[in-house]
């Protein structure tokens, strides 16, 4: 008569090949098959953005290229200015010979050239250029979210991302049109200036 230990032993034995190892095995092949569909929807989630991040790529690169441009025009203005002004400047010698009113006069002729030139472009260049220095740190975030895209993996705020950097670029459109109001302006005043300037040399030199 067999044990009742070797019964028992012999039991469990049978559990083990015939129950427990099948059940591990459709354990393995249930948690393969979640994975698999932890993927899919991972890899789904990430396509979802895939629209709207393109979207955000695009116009960010075309409000890149508008600050760019009003940026070069402003310096390309300015310089035009100061070369134009140079046709119009008095010796040394002549200068320190004026008086009374000649001397008046040309004085004014310059204040009004550089009130009008670079005191008033300054401003405007110094505050493109403090939002340009914002937007390229912020370009940043663009190249991060392409890259996640192509990788197939995105941050978990990726949505709080997209809704910032579309707002930004609403403020920098807003910010362009301002500033190239302002550019028509400044140009208006600056050829005043540089008219005065003009003015003044030919009557004192002519």
């Amino acid at each position: 008569m067999k044990k009742i230990s070797d019964v028992w032993k012999q039991k469990i034995n049978f559990a083990t090949q015939y129950l427990i190892i099948p059940n591990l095995k459709e354990m393995k092949r249930i948690l393969f098959l979640t994975y698999l569909l932890f993927l899919m929807a991972c890899g789904s989630g990430v396509n979802s953005h895939k629209a709207a991040i393109h979207d955000l790529t695009t116009k960010w690169e075309k409000t890149t290229n508008a600050l760019t441009d009003l940026s070069n025009a402003l310096t390309q203005d300015m310089n035009l200015y100061t070369e134009n002004a140079l046709k119009y400047q008095l010796d040394d010698a002549v200068e320190d010979a004026l008086d009374g009113d000649k001397a008046i006069k040309w004085q004014d002729a310059k204040r009004i050239f550089k009130m009008n030139t670079s005191d008033a472009y300054t401003p405007i260049q110094s505050e493109l250029s403090s939002f340009i220095n914002m937007w390229v740190e912020n370009s940043a975030k663009i190249v991060s979210l392409n890259e996640g895209l192509e990788a197939g993996k995105l941050a978990a705020d990726v949505n709080e991302q997209i809704a910032d950097l579309t707002s930004l670029i609403a403020q920098a459109n807003e910010k362009i049109t301002e500033w190239n109001a302002k550019k028509i302006e400044l140009n208006a005043a600056a050829n005043t200036g540089l008219e005065s300037l003009k003015t003044a040399y030919e009557s004192l030199t002519m």
